[in-house]
């Protein structure tokens, strides 16, 4: 499966890589808190999982007595539900840095995003292979036509042609599957 623990580990790595210099997280504590809540709450056939992730962050802080503020916590749970839809609006600073980590694995070497994309069928084993491979390929290709698959520049720079090249590949490999429905 994918929405595990390695997706975490995988997001932080990222943040450690990507947020240095210029694009350092200014709010570090907040952006660890996103990654490590955003997909706290995941079933592959629910549409409230941000929600419902938001909603366990917001009983964490309340658990903590008030050792977050009510204005981080809000925040941290915008961005949280903002990774239902990652390109819904710009993004930048901290919440920009915090989709681009989330998205990273798209622009990882092919060996290491096939590993992710198994996981991504894992998840959703309740589809057929034919009716996975559509609804799959659907969501490749709206990831494709966003002309700025990545929020940041340094991000996009060193991983958008790979991201691309990657699910241009995996669509091929569904199309099999397609073809012989």
């Amino acid at each position: 499966f994918y929405h595990t623990l390695p997706h975490l580990r995988h997001m932080f790595a990222s943040l450690d890589q990507h947020s240095k210099g210029r694009n350092a997280a200014k709010r570090r504590d907040l952006v660890t808190l996103a990654i490590f809540f955003h997909d706290a709450i995941y079933q592959p056939t629910s549409s409230t999982n941000e929600e419902e992730s938001a909603a366990l962050f917001r009983e964490f802080c309340l658990q903590t007595g008030g050792a977050v503020s009510e204005s981080d916590a809000e925040t941290v749970c915008l961005w949280i539900r903002r990774t239902a839809e990652h390109h819904s609006a710009p993004a930048d600073g901290d919440l920009a840095l915090f989709l681009d980590c989330d998205l990273a694995v798209l622009g990882e070497p092919y060996f290491k995003y096939a590993r992710y994309a198994e996981g991504i069928r894992r998840e959703y084993c309740h589809f057929d292979a034919a009716t996975f491979a559509d609804k799959r390929t659907e969501v490749l290709r709206k990831l494709l036509s966003i002309e700025k698959l990545f929020h940041t520049e340094e991000i996009a720079s060193e991983l958008d042609k790979t991201a691309r090249a990657n699910m241009e590949l995996e669509i091929r490999q569904l199309s099999i599957l397609i073809k012989n429905k």
